[in-house]
């Protein structure tokens, strides 16, 4: 996970951390990629430094998981930290298994996302090392001052240098869903099917005073 910024503290960070490891026990290692580690739980996530020589700011960090120099070895499941983790994350963890593959969530059918046939990278699977031109093409002179002036976001930058990554919603139906959209209308209840629920936009997790929260994102 990288958590840049005040958007969220660290609290956001340890309870996915948490969650990470309830429902993945197999997990070496949890990490999360900081700007500052003043408050997160060291006994169940590692803080690592983000880096500042490139500029990088928000949702374009994601693109330094892919560097060398993250330190990033084997299968890698990301997850951004607005999600609040229900069931067993093993499904994903061999989707991050299946070599020379990233899976990402699809657009399709995210409500918050109103476009079709793009990705959406709240939630990312792959081996590591792998993909490294996501980082390396971001981090050469004068490249993401470029890029991000014509270029809307870090998913729009995955679409253009991998064009068949593995779409989640299709790989695994009903393991990864909306909060708006498969939750609150089932009666704050999450599909029987579901691992991960993702609270894009608004109301975020700290929002949200329901059972379902109080029972999982502890």
């Amino acid at each position: 996970r990288v958590k840049w910024g005040t958007k969220y503290d660290a609290e956001y960070a340890n309870k996915l951390a948490r969650a990470v490891r309830r429902h993945l026990p197999r997990c070496s290692k949890v990490v999360c990629f900081t700007d500052n580690a003043e408050g997160l739980d060291e006994t169940c996530v590692e803080p690592r430094p983000l880096p500042t020589e490139a500029g990088l700011e928000a949702w374009w960090l994601k693109a330094y998981l892919f560097s060398a120099a993250a330190g990033l070895e084997g299968p890698v499941l990301y997850l951004d930290l607005d999600t609040v983790v229900c069931g067993s994350l093993e499904p994903l963890a061999a989707a991050a298994r299946t070599s020379g593959a990233l899976a990402t969530l699809g657009t399709d059918d995210l409500a918050n996302e109103n476009r079709r046939g793009g990705y959406n990278s709240s939630v990312l699977a792959w081996t590591a090392p792998g993909f490294v031109e996501v980082w390396e093409l971001l981090a050469e002179p004068h490249a993401y001052a470029a890029l991000t002036s014509v270029v809307y976001k870090f998913d729009h930058w995955l679409e253009m240098l991998i064009s068949e990554a593995v779409v989640v919603q299709d790989a695994l139906p009903g393991c990864c869903v909306e909060y708006m959209r498969d939750v609150r209308p089932n009666g704050e209840a999450p599909p029987p099917d579901a691992s991960v629920v993702c609270f894009p936009l608004e109301p975020k997790p700290h929002d949200v005073r329901t059972d379902f929260v109080k029972e999982h994102w502890v």
